[in-house]
């Protein structure tokens, strides 16, 4: 469960917390530092809600993301057992799975969540004798990206998106979330910071 701390919600929240009740999978899109991730964590802490987070990257592998076979030292000697990925072990805990910089994430990676983003959705995992996990009712998806893969006019500030096809979007309720108006960013400074002067932080959100 994330640590509680100071946020500033703003309206766009009503509407994440509309998708979460209905069971949507929720995409967050917006430019960098609008908070995406830290609403996710925010609404949880103070729900008391457990959240995995996880960062996609040219590194992350099948294997971190769905689970894999694990050899140990037995009495009989060594044996094979299975460990869940981050997928499975969110779905039986009832977790958030918050995918940070999912337009990052690899076209393999991705394709493994449409069986999970379609309603009533499931994961099987051939590699562990077939198992079903069915989702436990708590466990949510949340994705956060910048855009939505589609950075031709952005490519030189965003650079290493990959594009998402139009079916892996349709899965996803995505909702943008806006920059901090000038007033309400100074207001955040100055709580943070409740020593600077007035006008540094006017200055510092101007920059």
């Amino acid at each position: 469960v994330p640590d509680k701390t100071t946020y500033e919600f703003m309206p766009v929240t009503s509407h994440v917390i509309d998708s979460i009740h209905a069971g949507d999978n929720v995409l967050l899109t917006g430019e960098a530092g609008t908070g995406k991730t830290s609403m996710i964590e925010q609404l949880a802490a103070r729900i008391g809600q457990p959240v995995l987070r996880v960062n996609l990257n040219g590194e992350t592998r099948i294997g971190d993301f769905l689970g894999r076979l694990n050899v140990v030292a037995g009495e009989k000697g060594s044996v094979t057992e299975w460990v869940d990925g981050i997928l499975p072990l969110a779905m039986k805990n009832g977790m958030w799975l918050i995918l940070d910089e999912i337009d990052m994430g690899e076209p393999n990676i991705l394709s493994l969540l449409h069986p999970i983003l379609e309603p009533n959705g499931r994961l099987v995992l051939k590699e562990n004798k077939g198992e079903e996990v069915r989702p436990h009712k708590n466990f949510r998806i949340f994705g956060t990206a910048n855009g939505i893969g589609s950075q031709t006019n952005r490519g030189d500030t965003y650079a290493g998106v990959n594009q998402m096809n139009e079916a892996f979007l349709d899965r996803w309720h995505i909702i943008t979330m806006p920059s901090l108006d000038p007033k309400t960013e100074i207001k955040v400074i100055r709580r943070r910071y409740p020593t600077l002067p007035p006008k540094f932080a006017k200055r510092i959100v101007q920059f």
